[in-house]
């Protein structure tokens, strides 16, 4: 007998977490919980089932760890882009035996 399980909404401001940053989340997360993602006008919303009560409150805690953890990835890499780049195009030429 399948029992219904316990909802999981975890929100999120979308000036704060992009939609692929959120759907990272779901990805990386999918092993524990099938996440959907939902578009509102000011916000996401990961929502999930979980089994029990307490599974519940540990999976959102997941989920917002997860989500900070991939907003910070996303900031990141926007501020390092044109470092690594430039550290990319130095290798290939390097590698292709050619100097700058």
């Amino acid at each position: 007998m399948n029992e219904p399980g316990i909802g999981v909404d975890v929100g999120f401001d979308k000036t704060v977490h992009s939609k692929s940053s959120l759907l990272r989340v779901a990805y990386a997360m999918a092993d524990r919980i099938a996440l959907e993602l939902h578009d509102f006008a000011e916000r996401y919303v990961l929502r999930g089932t979980a089994t029990s009560e307490a599974d519940a409150f540990g999976l959102a805690d997941e989920i917002r760890i997860c989500a900070a953890d991939f907003a910070l990835r996303e900031e990141i890499e926007g501020r390092t882009a044109g470092m690594r780049d430039l550290i990319w195009r130095a290798a290939f030429a390097e590698a292709a035996g050619t100097t700058r």
